[in-house]
């Protein structure tokens, strides 16, 4: 089966779609988010500028702000190294249910778009209004193009709760891992793989699920 595809909520997406004014509804812990975060780089004619699939271009401050609500909402949802035994799954104990969790590599909207230009991968044209479905069709294709080169279709693009990437490539996850993980061999080999073609240059870590 090809490779599954989300598209993020504009809550949780550091590009270019509109970001609520105040995350997580009237939780006393919400920091005070400027009034910038949805601040856009203008045309002489006041018009918003398009930025492609990835929705319009954005200041700098916007950018910044963006970041930090990233870092708010994903506080208690760092990636791990090495996965807890409690948040693991085991086909003997149906009844637990741990947070989704994904072994992944994360990456941004850029390097998938960089990836597909050197594949000769086209992106999709249309108008911008639709730009999200645009981006959701580049990136299944490139998530199909990176499948082949790694011999599998048992990767999954996921939204990981990362501060600096949208994306993520997931090998298994802490629901499927004793059917799905790779021989070790295996493994590292369609690692090394995904690093050398999206430009990634750290290995994967478990990451919660944006989505769930």
């Amino acid at each position: 089966m090809p490779p599954s595809v989300a598209i993020p909520p504009s809550g949780a997406s550091s590009f270019s779609g509109d970001m609520p004014s105040h995350p997580h509804g009237s939780r006393s812990d919400t920091p005070e988010i400027p009034e910038f975060l949805n601040e856009y780089e203008l045309d002489p004619n006041g018009n918003r500028i398009p930025d492609g699939v990835k929705g319009w271009k954005i200041t700098d401050r916007a950018r910044a702000a963006r970041h930090k609500y990233r870092k708010f909402c994903f506080k208690d949802r760092r990636p791990m190294s090495k996965l807890p035994k409690k948040l693991l799954t085991f086909p003997d104990n149906p009844y637990s249910c741990p947070p989704l969790l994904y072994f992944a590599l994360p990456f941004s909207t850029d390097q998938m778009l960089d990836f597909n230009a050197r594949h000769n991968i086209p992106v999709v044209d249309g108008p911008h209004s639709k730009y999200t479905i645009c981006l959701s069709i580049t990136l299944k294709r490139g998530m199909n193009r990176l499948c082949e080169l790694c011999d599998t279709y048992g990767l999954t693009l996921i939204m990981p709760c990362d501060v600096k990437h949208d994306w993520a490539v997931a090998l298994h996850s802490n629901y499927n891992w004793y059917e799905e993980q790779l021989e070790e061999e295996d493994e590292k080999e369609v690692v090394e793989i995904i690093k050398r073609e999206l430009k990634i240059e750290k290995g994967p870590k478990w990451y919660y699920d944006a989505m769930s």
